[in-house]
C-alpha cells in the first residue's frame, strides 16, 4: 500500500523526464482544463497554487511510510491521505477506489470498544423497559 505512494514518485521521475521536470510542469493544470469540476475550475486562473500544489504532492507521496508510524504521526498521515484522495475526487472526478478502501487497514478498530447505538433503537429500548405492561396482557384505553 505505501509503496504504491513511493512508486508514483518513481513515476513521476521515470514517464515525466525526471522528477523537477514533472514539478516544474502544467500536469495539474491539464488536468482540471480537461476534467475540472466547479470545485477546481476557479483555479485555472491561480495557476502558482496549482504549480505549488504539485510539489505538495510528491511530498505527501515521498511521506508515505509515516501510515506505517503509529500514534498521532500515523493517524496525521492517514488523514492526510483521505483529504488528498477526497479533494482529488471533488476537483477531478478521479478516484482510486480499492486503494482507497485498502486505506482501512490502517483505521485503528482495536480501540473501538462499543459501537454507538441508535438513538431511534435506544428510545424503542426505553419504552420497553419503562412500559408497565407485562408480557403477555393486553390493556386497551
Amino acid at each position: 500500500m505505501v509503496v504504491t505512494y513511493l512508486l508514483s514518485v518513481w513515476a513521476k521521475a521515470r514517464y515525466g523526464h525526471g522528477l523537477m521536470t514533472w514539478l516544474d510542469s502544467t500536469t495539474l493544470l491539464r488536468a482540471v482544463v480537461r476534467r475540472g469540476t466547479m470545485v477546481a475550475d476557479p483555479l485555472t486562473h491561480v495557476p502558482a497554487l496549482l504549480h505549488v500544489t504539485q510539489y505538495g504532492i510528491v511530498g505527501l507521496e515521498l511521506a508515505s511510510p509515516a501510515l506505517l508510524a503509529g500514534g498521532r504521526l500515523g493517524r496525521a498521515m492517514l488523514i492526510a491521505v483521505v483529504a488528498f484522495h477526497a479533494v482529488t475526487f471533488a476537483c477531478l472526478t478521479i478516484i482510486f477506489l480499492p486503494h482507497c478502501l485498502c486505506l482501512l487497514a490502517f483505521v485503528p478498530v482495536e480501540r473501538v470498544t462499543e459501537l454507538p447505538q441508535l438513538s431511534s433503537a435506544r428510545r424503542y429500548a426505553r419504552r420497553r423497559r419503562s412500559s408497565s405492561v407485562e408480557p403477555g396482557t393486553l390493556t386497551l384505553s
